[in-house]
């Protein structure tokens, strides 16, 4: 059974805004309460719904790393460079393999356009700047590449 942020309050005696508080800003909540909450969250062994965070921070700690063709060696190793680098920062890699297409290398820009993504790693030196540049200008702060 799922264990959610209404069930620690419940079990706490406090507000679900409270609890909510107690998991992103504990300084704001009395020591006293923080530790009932703490308590509650322990005995239900209650796990954070890291989708529904990840929607209001409109972030999803995922880098997409998109690849002409992950069967050749040097990708190999250059992928798990990113992928050491992203875990300790606290993000996951998707990984996309184009077989050097270039219409699967613009279905992963749409993922990233979506949202779905926080960043692309483009191995690639087939699609054209303009589109690169289309998805860029997206982003905040995105002027381009």
């Amino acid at each position: 059974m799922m264990v959610g942020i209404v069930d620690v309050a419940k079990k706490a005696n406090v507000s679900t805004a409270t609890v909510s508080r107690v998991l992103t800003k504990p300084e704001t909540v009395r020591e006293t309460t923080t530790e009932k909450v703490l308590k509650a969250i322990e005995a239900l062994n209650y796990q954070p719904n890291l989708l529904a965070r990840q929607l209001r921070r409109l972030e999803t700690n995922t880098i997409l790393v998109v690849v002409p063709d992950i069967t050749n060696p040097f990708f190999s190793k250059v992928l798990r460079g990113i992928e050491a680098v992203a875990v300790a920062k606290g993000y996951q890699v998707l990984l996309g393999d184009t077989g050097n297409d270039v219409e699967r290398e613009k279905g992963y820009l749409n993922i990233l356009q979506q949202k779905k993504a926080d960043g692309m790693v483009l191995l690639t030196a087939r699609m054209d700047a303009a589109a690169v540049e289309e998805v860029a200008r997206s982003f905040p702060g995105g002027a381009g590449m």
